[in-house]
């Protein structure tokens, strides 16, 4: 529910508990029964929790200070806390109070038997009282229920509303991105210098990958799929063996570039078949293998790359390494992100 749905809510209880406290006061002063008047301070009880939260949403939203850099937003736990302190403690012993009064008073006329309650011209008064309150507050609840399922409604609006603009986003992205590379290799220049041009628009290639699969999808990536779209394009044929993991779209990118700078290193310095492994848990891993002669370039412009997306961006470990009987084995490790 919004602050001002809850706002509006924690209001009409406190003026539908004030005027139950109101009432049963009356019961009380017509009837003498002492059960109306424990009903009546268990009302006023309840009041002054409402008190208590609309105090706590107050302190709430006071602006941020220096002492205080995050704003106040916790406050309204504390004064709920304090209401939870105060219904569990006074309103349990006001229960106890009543059970004991309402077994007695009814039968209990002090040696006369015409001020029993039950014999009395008010004796419909406390259950007028009752089924009042009752209906004040089952008509509030019904109010708050109406109020949050139409906050619910609004929220799920606005969500797909923002689903929509997301994947149209990445749409355009991914079309932007592909005529990036487009034009990149326009300019590419013959021969060896040409090189960098060719690993660049794979690069961008890599990202529109990720965001065509973003709109594809509601914002999460498959692994597997990401994986084989990144190695389509490959030169030689590259052997995928995932499990299922999903990403969101930041990991997805930075595991998207990795993929595509690993493989590409190992058609480029080492032979086939290569291999790309991907294995989930607490921690992913990301592994490619190649059957070279197993010299490990470590200084290139794309590991470089990679050693820094997977330690600064992915918070984990880089490891190339010889493979026995030859080739090169590269491995990502990095926590695993709950998507």
């Amino acid at each position: 529910m919004s602050t001002e749905g809850s706002t509006k809510a924690v209001v009409a209880a406190l003026l539908a508990n004030t005027g139950i406290a109101i009432t049963k006061f009356m019961a009380f002063l017509l009837t003498g029964a002492s059960s109306m008047l424990a009903e009546a301070i268990h009302s006023v009880a309840d009041s002054g929790n409402q008190g208590l939260l609309l105090l706590g949403g107050r302190q709430a939203r006071r602006r941020p200070t220096a002492e205080h850099p995050f704003g106040f937003g916790r406050e309204r736990y504390i004064y709920a806390f304090i209401v939870s302190i105060v219904l569990f403690s006074v309103g349990g012993l006001f229960a106890l109070y009543e059970a004991y009064h309402k077994g007695h008073e009814l039968h209990v006329t002090h040696g006369h038997p015409e001020d029993s309650l039950l014999d009395s011209r008010w004796a419909w008064v406390p259950i007028v009282v009752l089924v009042a309150a009752i209906v004040s507050l089952a008509l509030i609840l019904t109010r708050a229920i109406r109020r949050e399922a139409g906050a619910q409604a609004r929220e799920a609006v606005r969500a797909e509303v923002a689903r929509t603009l997301a994947v149209e986003a990445s749409h355009r992205i991914k079309n932007d991105l592909q005529t990036v590379a487009d034009l990149l290799l326009l300019g590419r220049p013959d021969g060896t210098a040409g090189v960098a041009f060719d690993e660049t628009a794979d690069r961008i290639r890599s990202i529109a990958t990720v965001h065509r699969l973003l709109s594809e999808t509601d914002g999460l990536v498959d692994g597997p799929t990401l994986l084989r779209s990144i190695t389509a394009c490959a030169p030689v044929p590259v052997a995928i063996d995932a499990e299922h993991a999903t990403f969101d779209a930041a990991t997805a990118q930075k595991v998207g570039i990795v993929a595509n700078e690993l493989v590409t290193n190992a058609f480029r310095h080492g032979a086939e078949p290569i291999a790309v492994r991907l294995t989930t848990g607490p921690v992913t891993r990301l592994s490619v293998d190649d059957s070279g002669d197993g010299a490990v370039e470590r200084d290139g412009l794309g590991l470089a790359l990679v050693r820094r997306l997977v330690e600064q961006g992915l918070h984990g470990r880089f490891e190339l390494s010889s493979r026995t009987g030859g080739g090169t084995h590269a491995e990502v490790v990095f926590p695993t992100v709950a998507a």
